[in-house]
């Protein structure tokens, strides 16, 4: 789950090669849930 920044089109999806890419965050909260038992998050 990786996203970068394009002007004018906002956070778009991306690889996780690409130079610019950086963790997609509001994927991870929106597909994951936290685990409290785990400490971690899970889809």
């Amino acid at each position: 789950m990786y996203a970068k920044f394009v002007s004018g089109k906002g956070w778009v999806g991306c690889q996780p090669d690409d130079p610019d890419a950086t963790e997609d965050l509001n994927r991870l909260f929106i597909e994951c849930r936290w685990d409290k038992k785990k400490q971690r998050f899970l889809r």
